[in-house]
């Protein structure tokens, strides 16, 4: 299980920073308040979840509260915890203010890529393409 929290911290971090990257680049802009995206991004972790960067975090948190408990039911728990209270802040209070920032866009891509568990709704094999290639 040691291994297992190590590499959900790495992956958690490479996640957070990815969609950070994406947001830079090709939002001009970050997830800070001050600075938000000015375009919105459909690429990379984009194109497979609406919000990598709480799954990101999640992840990395995970692996974290893991490797300094080392109880499984401790850090299920704090997943948990912490998962409930992001998804309904990225629900109804992030995805109304997208909504009204890009409009239609918006409402395209929320229809196409799932929230939070990527592949389990309808474009799958499009939201590899746009994962990997560029458009």
């Amino acid at each position: 299980m040691m291994i297992f929290s190590v590499l959900a911290v790495f992956y958690g971090l490479f996640l957070v920073a990815f969609a950070v990257r994406e947001l830079w680049i090709y939002g001009y802009g970050s997830p800070a308040v001050h600075a938000p995206p000015q375009k919105l991004v459909t690429t990379g972790p984009y194109a497979l979840f609406r919000n990598p960067l709480v799954i990101g975090n999640l992840i990395y948190y995970a692996g974290i509260i893991f490797l300094v408990s080392g109880s499984l039911e401790i850090c299920l728990l704090s997943f948990v915890a912490t998962a409930i209270p992001a998804y309904f802040y990225h629900k109804y209070i992030e995805e109304p203010e997208l909504e009204k920032t890009f409009g239609d866009e918006y409402a395209d891509y929320k229809r196409d890529v799932p929230g939070l568990i990527p592949f389990v709704e309808r474009k799958p094999i499009q939201n590899l393409k746009q994962y990997f290639f560029r458009k």
